[in-house]
């Protein structure tokens, strides 16, 4: 499916200059699309096309150091909170009404704060994402959280160095492999999926990338979850380590008006390792959304 985007930019709610593209025509609803962190875009391969088919126009962003967005102006704006409010002045600009509202990872924390803030959405999206204090669960325990100002030190104190395995090493064969061995599903990963992640990543300030994910890391929705009461649906992987299919029976036992799906061998990489059954999920909620 060839799809022809819009390609503009806005004003951020602190200056930030950031990027967007929209695709559809006018009189269609519309579909926003929040990536993880670090991400601008490669995990909606499969579920684009899947939207379009369904009749949305789709409104997808970057976060300020992501992608094709400016820097944010002060490290104080690399929050959650933040990039909630970029979401919903780009949406008033846009007069984008009652939309789906879809989230991958970090992405769904965003999408969260945004809901709470004030943004309307006629449904909410999900996607291999957890409300809040991401780093407790990873892996089972809370290592990573802890000795994420460790790294954030030794980044500091090592920069060129860091910068230069960031840059070079992260979009390699090398890096897929590492990536395929520790977290994805070796076996259901396509590396011409994969890859383009990596090759955006590698141009991203590893230092911004740390600060966003120790804002992650501290944010959580979790306390007033139960307000949301929007119809929503919660695709997990039971492989996924980064967001432990325990949150996401939590989550879906919170949130009013929610249905959960699980799907089998996924991890946080799941759209791209079982785009067909994650589509099958996805059509079955935009089917009671219709």
């Amino acid at each position: 499916m060839t799809i022809h985007w819009r390609e503009k930019r806005f004003k951020g709610i602190d200056g930030s200059n950031l990027y967007y593209r929209t695709t559809g025509t006018d009189d269609l609803p519309w579909a926003v699309l929040t990536d993880g962190i670090g991400c601008d875009g490669y995990m909606w391969r499969y579920i684009i096309p899947q939207l379009i088919d369904n009749g949305y126009r789709i409104l997808h962003w970057h976060y300020p150091g992501h992608g094709y967005s400016g820097p944010a102006p002060s490290p104080d704006g690399l929050t959650i909170t933040t990039f909630a409010g970029h979401l919903r002045k780009l949406c008033g600009e846009l007069q984008v009404k009652d939309p789906l509202i879809i989230g991958h990872s970090m992405g769904v924390q965003v999408n969260l704060q945004a809901i709470h803030d004030g943004l309307e959405a006629r449904g909410l999206a999900i996607i291999f994402g957890a409300a809040g204090r991401v780093l407790d669960q990873y892996g089972g325990n809370d290592r990573l959280g802890r000795y994420l100002p460790l790294l954030r030190t030794v980044l500091a104190r090592q920069k060129n160095l860091i910068q230069v395995v960031w840059k070079y090493i992260m979009p390699t064969r090398f890096g897929l492999a590492i990536g395929l061995m520790t977290e994805l599903n070796a076996m259901r990963m396509r590396p011409a999926d994969f890859m383009p992640y990596l090759e955006r990543l590698s141009v991203m300030d590893p230092e911004v990338f740390l600060a966003v994910l120790a804002d992650a890391a501290e944010h959580d929705a979790r306390p007033w979850l139960m307000d949301i009461n929007v119809p929503t649906v919660i695709l997990a992987g039971d492989s996924d380590s980064f967001t432990p299919p325990r949150l996401s029976h939590a989550m879906h036992n919170t949130l009013p008006d929610s249905r959960l799906v699980i799907i089998k061998e996924a991890s946080h990489a799941g759209p791209l390792e079982f785009p067909e059954e994650c589509a099958k999920a996805m059509q079955d909620y935009l089917d009671i959304l219709a």
